[in-house]
């Protein structure tokens, strides 16, 4: 069974009350433990499919199936919890939040999960050793680089154990050697916990080391 699956998506979006066609009758499986790249130019569709599957968006038409669970099925309260659950999301901007510690951050799902806070922290340890920042548990991310910010980032999306890690561009503020260490440390991590990762990026260098490639031009895949 797949863990990612689409079946005919569209997505539209209103303009002057005209509909704008983003994604067009995307069909594709995507198994677990199977890492990909979705490659597209800018305004491709790419990151609104990832949304989609991600379910911060739900499509126009068609069906998604996260872990065999149609989303359309599932109330807006069924969907946030499916999410943090079976989802993790790393993104091109870190998203951490200022005013915490690089733990404080990495626990932050399971606080809003309202998850037992001895667990939290113990969990969140040992996904900022396995991404070699143990040394900087009482950091906030102004005293960070770059880098490490965004293995804080990896670690906070990792905390729930989730089947699902969804990158968008997670390496596009980053140098070329601090980008290599990052996308070492998420194929290491995925292959690690068997979770399933698509990887949305233009950078045609980082699609084509990853095992699997796929193009969405104008909103359609192709070279499946």
């Amino acid at each position: 069974m797949a863990v990612i699956k689409l079946e005919n998506v569209s997505k539209n979006y209103q303009l002057e009350n005209q509909p704008v066609p983003v994604l067009d009758n995307v069909t594709m499986d995507i198994h677990q433990g199977e890492i990909m790249a979705l490659v597209g130019r800018s305004g491709s569709g790419k990151t609104t499919l990832l949304h989609i599957i991600g379910t911060l968006e739900r499509p126009t038409t068609g069906k998604v199936y996260l872990d065999g669970v149609n989303i359309s099925d599932l109330n807006d309260n069924q969907i946030s919890k499916l999410r943090n659950q079976k989802v993790g999301f790393v993104f091109q901007t870190n998203n951490l939040l200022p005013e915490f510690t690089a733990l404080e951050n990495v626990m932050m799902p399971g606080m809003i999960a309202g998850a037992p806070m001895a667990q939290l922290k113990k969990r969140a340890k040992a996904l900022l050793g396995a991404v070699e920042l143990g040394h900087r548990e009482t950091h906030r991310p102004t005293e960070m680089s770059g880098g490490e910010q965004q293995r804080v980032a990896i670690a906070r999306a990792l905390l729930m154990g989730p089947s699902i890690l969804l990158a968008d561009e997670p390496t596009g503020n980053l140098d070329h050697k601090t980008s290599s260490i990052v996308k070492d440390l998420l194929l290491q991590l995925c292959a690690a916990h068997k979770i399933t990762m698509l990887l949305v990026t233009h950078d045609l260098e980082l699609a084509q080391s990853l095992p699997k490639q796929v193009m969405i031009k104008d909103g359609q895949l192709e070279n499946r």
